[in-house]
């Protein structure tokens, strides 16, 4: 999957060049894990509510080859 979402030409899509995508870029080409932390606002119990979260960023290895070849399969995304 890592190598499909590297090889697609995102410059023919809304979501644009990869470059332009801080996290995910960070995530597939360095293989490193990061964070954001954000405040929502969210509609709660009838009226609006902040709420805060973190959004933790990190690579997917592809276990099909040596762990030592570095290749990233994908990322996940979990907000906390």
């Amino acid at each position: 999957m890592g190598e499909r979402i590297r090889s697609k030409d995102w410059n023919k899509t809304p979501l644009g060049d990869v470059k332009y995508w801080p996290r995910a870029h960070t995530v597939m080409t360095k293989n490193e894990g990061t964070y954001d932390e954000a405040l929502l606002i969210m509609e709660r119990n009838g009226y609006p509510e902040e709420t805060y979260y973190t959004f933790s960023y990190s690579h997917t290895p592809n276990r099909s080859l040596p762990s030592s070849s570095g290749s990233t399969t994908g990322g996940l995304a979990a907000p906390v």
